[in-house]
C-alpha cells in the first residue's frame, strides 16, 4: 500500500478510533460505578493528592478551576460573539456550548454521584458524576483549538496555542480533583465522554460547513 494511502486511512478513521477509545472508558467508568467498584481506586487517589495541599498550591488550583466555570466561560464566550465576524462561528460556538451543558446535566442526574466529602478547598453543589468543569472545559476550549487549526495562522503559532489550551484543560480536570470536589474517575470520565462529543461535533462541523463553505477567519 502506498504511503499516501496510508496517511489517507490514517487521517479519515484515527479520529473515530479515538472516539471509540473514549467512550469505551466512559461506559467502563460508568459500570464500574454502577457497580461501586471505583470507591478503592478513587479514594487512594483522593488521599494521596490530599498529601500535597498547601496553601500556594491552593490559591493556584482555585485560580486554574475559575476556567472551566461559568463565571469565566461565559464571559469567553459573550467575548467571542464580538470577536467573530463570521455568523457562522458565533453559532456554532453557542450550540457547541449548550450541547456540553445539557449532557453533562443528564448524565450527572442519571448516576447521582455525591460529591466527596472528606476535605473541600473549593464551594461545589450538585451531583459529582461526571465532572462539568471537566466535560465543558475540554468542549469549549477543545473547539477553539479546532477552529485555531482552521486558520491561516503560522503552525508554531497553533502550536504554541495547542500547548497553552490542552495544558489548560488538563489543569483544570487536575484542580478539581485536588480542590476535593471531584473524584478522578469523575475528571476521568468527563474528559473522556466530552472529547467523544467533540470529535462528532467538530465531523459534522467540517462535513457541513466547511466542506461547503468555507469559513472566513
Amino acid at each position: 500500500m502506498e504511503m499516501k494511502s496510508i496517511n489517507y486511512y490514517y487521517h479519515k478513521y484515527f479520529k473515530w478510533v479515538i472516539c471509540a477509545v473514549c467512550l469505551f472508558i466512559f461506559i467502563h467508568i460508568s459500570i464500574e460505578l454502577s457497580e461501586n467498584e471505583l470507591i478503592f481506586l478513587d479514594n487512594k487517589i483522593y488521599y494521596t493528592v490530599a498529601g500535597f495541599i498547601s496553601y500556594r498550591m491552593t490559591r493556584i488550583f482555585r485560580f486554574i478551576t475559575r476556567f472551566g466555570s461559568g463565571e469565566v466561560i461565559l464571559p469567553l464566550w459573550i467575548f467571542t460573539l464580538l470577536l467573530f465576524k463570521n455568523k457562522r462561528k458565533i453559532i456554532l460556538s453557542t450550540i457547541n456550548l449548550i450541547n456540553i451543558v445539557i449532557i453533562n446535566q443528564v448524565f450527572k442526574f442519571l448516576f447521582e454521584r455525591p460529591r466527596p466529602t472528606v476535605f473541600r478547598l473549593a464551594e461545589a453543589s450538585g451531583f459529582s458524576f461526571p465532572s462539568g468543569h471537566s466535560m465543558v472545559s475540554l468542549a469549549f476550549y477543545g473547539f477553539f483549538l479546532y477552529l485555531l487549526w482552521k486558520t491561516d495562522y503560522t503552525d508554531v503559532l497553533k502550536w504554541i496555542g495547542s500547548v497553552v489550551i490542552i495544558s489548560l484543560i488538563v489543569l483544570i480536570g487536575i484542580s478539581r480533583i485536588y480542590l476535593g470536589v471531584h473524584f478522578s474517575s469523575d475528571v476521568l470520565a468527563g474528559f473522556s465522554l466530552s472529547l467523544a462529543y467533540l470529535i462528532i461535533f467538530t465531523h459534522f462541523v467540517e462535513k457541513f460547513i466547511y466542506e461547503r463553505n468555507k469559513l472566513s477567519t
